[in-house]
């Protein structure tokens, strides 16, 4: 007699045995399952599912083109601007480029080769999934921070003990739990919660929208799957029910013959007909639904609907106005709260340094802007001509660095002599000696030499 391999020693199915297994894994009984695991929470309370029978985490949440694209842009936007290190002086500020801090900020944050550009992108995608992001400064001895590495969100918990903020990490492998104080970890939160120590999950606090989403792609898909044909009923006469089995078998099968042959001729009996149920083609797609949940992502993350890319019913001087209101509205206040917590986490009490997002990189795509902009800056004495070049990554030029005025631009000072007089607008001429004091004495003329009269033609020799 042969062997049934597909149960176990018990009588078990394989199946149940491994269904045990995995539940035992995902266990928060399990030392190597992290206690804010949503797989093990999922296993005791039920699956985090929406109003619409979705599962929803952040996966699901970035498989739906609307959430995929608010992420994907907000986090490059951050990740690409540049972040300069800059010390107060007597001259206004210097920028620090070869200290060790900025080649940290700007090159590698860690000895993982970690560049700064994936750095930000990834907290900033961590905070715009999850809440929150997280990294851990490793500093020298001096208190200067030496290294930046990031905190898995999953594995890391935040509370508050005798009254002081803790970041709690353990890796899965690991059986220690490592501690941080609040002053060393960069925390960037979407939104705080009112009790100062959690924030509000995006994707968990929004799931109904987001299954939503999820729902009405997965009905379109499976509405095309089927050939585009919505579900049919069959009306006739019907012998047995064996022969409405057989009658029901043999249709589907032709249906979905005639539909990957596109033929769309189908034989009936005689005394049958084909009758839709449910949404005709263009209601199954659910397209209005679909733009609706587009303006609800854009809700969401404070992006126009332009940002992604939703453009109906919208003229391009919308998106304009849209394009010039984003750093306001949105990227400046990202800005903000990163470079605040830069400056307390890495310098603390230390005054004199701080860093400083260059928001004029967003005008790197407009070259027209770009150049009118540097134009009025160095016509107005704002900017010099090298540092509008050093800005271009060009190199120094020649009497560049003196600050230049447009020079139909005059003080309005009634007592300088270069402004305008004060009476009728006339200037004076500083070489009237009538007018002007402060002339010398012309020149005497040769010895004996009469002065002549330039009224009396008739002179007598």
């Amino acid at each position: 007699m042969p062997l049934d391999f597909s149960h176990g020693m018990d009588g078990r199915s394989n199946d149940l045995i491994m269904a045990e297994r995995a539940q035992r894994s995902t266990s928060l009984e399990n030392p190597s399952v992290s206690l804010v695991d949503p797989v093990a929470w999922a296993a005791i309370f039920g699956e985090f599912r929406s109003a619409a029978g979705i599962s929803v985490d952040n996966r699901a949440a970035m498989s739906v083109p609307a959430v995929w694209c608010a992420v994907t842009f907000i986090s490059g936007c951050i990740a690409h601007l540049p972040l300069k290190l800059h010390r107060k002086s007597t001259n206004g500020r210097e920028t620090l480029d070869t200290s060790n801090m900025a080649k940290m900020l700007a090159g590698a944050v860690n000895d993982e080769h970690l560049s700064s550009f994936k750095w930000r992108r990834q907290f900033m995608t961590s905070a715009l999934l999850n809440g929150r992001g997280m990294t851990y400064i490793e500093r020298y001895k001096a208190g200067d921070g030496r290294f930046l590495w990031p905190l898995p969100f999953q594995k890391t918990t935040v509370k508050r003990q005798q009254g002081k903020l803790s970041f709690n990490y353990r890796d899965g492998a690991a059986t220690k739990t490592q501690h941080y104080s609040a002053g060393d970890v960069i925390d960037i939160s979407m939104l705080d919660d009112l009790d100062g120590v959690g924030t509000f999950n995006p994707v968990e606090t929004l799931r109904d929208t987001i299954g939503l989403a999820i729902a009405l792609r997965r009905y379109a898909s499976r509405f095309f799957q089927n050939g585009g044909v919505p579900p049919l009923a069959m009306e006739g006469p019907a012998a047995s029910p064996q022969a409405v089995a057989r009658a029901k078998t043999d249709t589907g099968e032709a249906v979905k013959q005639s539909s990957r042959s596109e033929d769309n001729i189908l034989y009936l009996p005689t005394g049958h007909k084909l009758t839709p149920i449910g949404f005709n083609p263009e209601k199954a797609q659910m397209l209005d639904s679909q733009r609706f949940v587009v303006e609800e992502v854009s809700r969401i993350y404070n992006l126009p609907p332009s940002f992604l890319h939703s453009l109906l019913n919208m003229p391009f001087a919308t998106v304009e106005q849209q394009d010039l209101n984003l750093v306001k509205h949105n990227i400046a206040h990202w800005c903000e709260q990163i470079e605040s917590e830069l400056n307390i986490k890495l310098f603390g009490s230390a005054r004199g340094r701080y860093v400083e997002f260059d928001l004029d990189a967003l005008l790197r795509g407009d070259l027209v802007s770009r150049m009118a902009a540097y134009a009025q800056a160095i016509q107005s004495a704002v900017y010099k001509p090298n540092e509008v070049r050093a800005r271009e990554n060009l190199p120094p030029g020649k009497g560049g660095d003196a600050l230049y005025m447009n020079g139909a631009i005059v003080p309005i000072d009634p007592d300088d002599p270069t402004s305008t007089g004060a009476e009728g607008g006339e200037q004076d001429n500083p070489g009237d000696p009538e007018i002007d004091p402060n002339l010398p004495d012309p020149p005497p003329g040769p010895a004996g030499a009469n002065p002549v009269d330039e009224d009396d033609s008739d002179v007598s020799t």
